[in-house]
Parts: C-alpha cells; structure tokens; sequence
C-alpha cells in the first residue's frame, strides 16, 4: 500500500534568481540594438532635416532673391537682405513680400527691420537648428583669382583688360561685381533641446553649401 508525501513542491528564490539572470542575459543585446536603432533613427532624422533646410535656403538665393538684395555686410556672419525693387516676382508678389512671406520659414521672425540671414529653429523632436547666409562680392575691385575679367580680342593680340563696370551697371551701393560667392552653413547636434551653438566640434556638427551667382547670368538681372 503506497503513501501519498505531504510535501508541497515550488521553487526556491536562488531558482528564481538564476531564471532572472538568464533573462537577462538573452534581452540584453536586444535592448542595447533596440537603443542603437532608436538614436540611428534620430541621427538619420536631424541630419535630413539639416540638409533639407541648407538646400531650401540655398534654392530661394539662387532663383528667387535678385542680386543687388543680397547684401554683404563687413564684420557680419552673415548677409542681410535689402533695398527690394519694386517689380514683382512672377507677377504675384513684390520681392518684399515675397521675402516677408520666405524668411520665416528658412530663418526664423525677423527681429528688425532689415532681414538678417540667420535664425535659429526647433525641429517637431526638439532638436535645435541654426542657420545663416553669407554672400562675398567679386568683381573690379576684388577679383576672386587675383586677376581682372580679360578678354583676347584675336589669336595674335595679347588679352586686353575688360573692366566690369564695361560690361555692367554699377548696383545700388556703387560697386561693380559681377559673382557672389554664396555660403550657406546649418548647424546642429544630436541632443535634444541643445543649442548647436554652444558647442565644441566634435559634438555640433554642420553642413556647408556653397554656390556661386553670376550677375551677368541672373535672370532677374536688368528688369
């Protein structure tokens, strides 16, 4: 005749505390590809929206603001936007509108009068953004090689000196420049609610576009 045993069965809290550790050796790697893929995310996302944004400020200065409104600045980071003509762009709106309308979207509120190019802007994810224009005139007065515009009248003729102000109108402050060098710079970091601006390379991180306008091909030239 067998006897049923009274003894209750369970496990003991040193089982417990290896199946815990066991567990948590197999999540591990998961959490740590998860938190991996999560700051990939992040990275990918800021760095679109930065290259987006330089290539958006670039597109508007090379196609949509006339040459004699981008103005260089001595001692300022960036150009500033002024002197509008009074034509309108593709017949809609005057070129002040229409920068009143742009520049929020590319810099930010104006805080003056004059259209400074440079802002800052917080992503939808908090990450921060700034952003400047700078435009450099080269023309008579500062050639970018060294050299004046030249031009060889025939094959046996040495290259005789064109000066720019033969071929051009001086622009309204006076000067004749015939190219701006156009230097657009976003600049960024991957920590949320950080001022780019606050920090040292490596930790901001930028991106640097550079174009060059001709005033003799700008088809806003002349109207």
């Amino acid at each position: 005749m067998s006897r049923k045993s009274n003894k209750k069965l369970g496990i003991t809290f040193t089982e417990i505390m290896l199946a815990a550790l066991i567990m948590a050796i197999v999540t591990l790697p998961s959490f740590a590809f998860l938190s991996s893929s999560v700051k990939d995310t992040e990275r990918i996302y800021v760095e679109t929206i930065a290259m987006n944004h330089a290539r958006q400020i670039m597109d508007v200065m090379l196609n949509n603001i006339p040459w004699e409104n981008m103005i260089y600045k001595p001692g300022k980071p960036y150009c500033v936007f002024d002197k509008f003509r009074k034509d309108k762009l593709e017949d809609k709106y005057t070129y002040k509108e229409y920068i009143e309308k742009i520049f929020p979207k590319i810099f930010g509120k104006p805080e003056t009068t004059v259209f400074e190019a440079s802002g800052i802007d917080t992503t939808d994810k908090g990450f921060v953004i700034r952003s400047r224009a700078m435009v450099y005139n080269y023309g008579e007065n500062n050639p970018p090689t060294g050299n004046q515009l030249s031009i060889r009248v025939d094959e046996t003729s040495n290259p005789r000196l064109i000066k720019a102000r033969d071929v051009m109108e001086p622009d309204q402050e006076g000067n004749y420049n015939y190219v701006k060098k156009i230097v657009v710079e976003v600049k960024y970091t991957l920590k949320k609610g950080v001022d780019p601006i606050d920090l040292k390379a490596p930790s901001g991180k930028s991106i640097i576009l550079v174009a060059y306008k001709s005033r003799l091909d700008d088809s806003l030239y002349g109207k």
